[in-house]
């Protein structure tokens, strides 16, 4: 079964006060796998092998697409 990775809740700077639940973000997918170490790296591979892996880094609070 195939999985998505949705980013939601977002800021474009980590020191923005939010008054809501912030933008929507994007949605990848469908994907074989997603794969987190420490929540700072995510990893993921698109089921559709014609697509490149993805890779997103959080810094500072923030996910560097």
């Amino acid at each position: 079964m195939p999985a998505y990775l949705e980013l939601f809740h977002g800021r474009k700077d980590p020191k923005e006060e939010l008054e809501d639940w912030g933008s929507l973000g994007p949605i990848f997918g469908p994907l074989q796998f997603v794969h987190t170490t420490y929540a700072c790296n995510i990893k993921f591979n698109y089921a559709d092998e014609s697509q490149r892996d993805g890779w997103l880094n959080v810094t500072e609070r923030l996910c560097l697409l």
